[in-house]
């Protein structure tokens, strides 16, 4: 998922101590849809743990992100989906 990041809020720790950081993702691309364009617009929730979560509390908002994961539900009574993310593919480095 490509996208720019909207939100991300404070870094936290489960109660054994892994980092968890949740964020918002806006994607807006054009997708094939049969053989029409279709333009997609859509802002999704993201999740990261561990190094992954150090590694996206470090990203501003408004930053453009690559993120490669699962969708999962967000609580196994919810309905609502959230993307697990376990790549942070062509982060853009202050090197």
């Amino acid at each position: 998922m490509e996208g720019i990041l909207l939100t991300k809020q404070a870094l936290r720790y489960t109660p054994a101590g892994v980092p968890v950081i949740e964020i918002a993702i806006k994607h807006t691309s054009i997708q094939m849809d049969g053989k029409k364009p279709r333009s997609v617009e859509l802002e999704i929730d993201a999740q990261g743990f561990g190094d992954m979560a150090m590694r996206l509390s470090a990203l501003s908002e408004g930053e453009a992100v690559s993120l490669r994961g699962f969708l999962a539900k967000r609580t196994q009574r919810s309905s609502r989906l959230v993307l697990h993310v376990n790549e942070l593919v062509n982060q853009t480095t202050s090197d």
